[in-house]
């Protein structure tokens, strides 16, 4: 008899876990929602910059001393990202540049508007091209001697260190125009030409996400060739 009833139970726990298997294997699984779906996100940028002016004649006429030499400085902007991997935002920067005699220390302040591109989206490390515009004031010791507009043209990498944070290396020109004026310590005129100035720049910037948009891998679930699961190592 209690032969009897330990082969009842077990046929029982056989059966039961048969019909679960099924139920299970039934069952559809539900993917991911594709990343072109997601919504947009809100990310910072910190980043370092260096700027070296190569033509400055409108603001450097011959005879007279340079007031944008070499500087750095460092800036910050908002950026919302799109699942395609496009950002556009609004940013800040304040560099410090080498006015020669003529300034204790030159100030260059800038708002920008920020339209940047990233591919590779499956990568971990994004080549990126990045298009900004905006308006600049330069002068001695942060005093505005002048304002005008620039437009900036950069091409670089973004590289994931971890799904919160990125780091960006960027080369770039800088076209600039600056409406005329007179510096005081020798009466010279500067921007009195229509003619655009420009600077070369490298920046090193970190990039900080509240998530990411980049596609997870998706891997086979052990023991069930037909079901997927999202890998968690991505």
């Amino acid at each position: 008899m209690r032969a009897d009833w330990r082969l009842v139970a077990a046929s029982s726990l056989a059966l039961g876990l048969l019909l679960g298997a099924a139920k299970a294997d039934a069952e559809p699984f539900a993917l991911p929602p594709s990343p072109d779906s997601l919504p947009p996100f809100l990310l910072g940028v910190v980043e370092g910059s260096i700027l070296g002016g190569v033509y400055t004649s409108p603001l450097c006429p011959s005879g007279s001393q340079c007031v944008l030499n070499t500087g750095g400085g460092l800036g910050a902007r908002m950026e919302w990202r799109f699942p395609k991997y496009v950002s556009t935002g609004l940013g800040a920067e304040l560099l410090l540049i080498d006015g020669a005699a003529l300034y204790e220390i030159g100030t260059m302040q800038t708002l920008r508007y920020t339209l940047r591109i990233l591919g590779l989206r499956k990568c971990r490390i994004h080549p990126l091209l990045d298009f900004a515009a905006g308006v600049a004031l330069f002068g001695d010791s942060f005093t505005v001697d002048t304002y005008g507009g620039f437009a900036d043209l950069r091409g670089g990498i973004e590289v994931e260190l971890s799904p919160p944070l990125a780091v960006d290396f960027s080369f770039g020109a800088r076209t600039m125009m600056f409406a005329r004026y007179r510096t005081a310590l020798d009466g010279i005129e500067r921007a009195s030409s229509h003619a655009p100035i420009i600077a070369l720049s490298f920046h090193v910037g970190f990039v900080i996400m509240p998530r990411t948009t980049k596609p997870r891998a998706m891997h086979q679930r052990r023991g069930a060739p037909n079901h997927f699961q999202p890998d968690a190592r991505e």
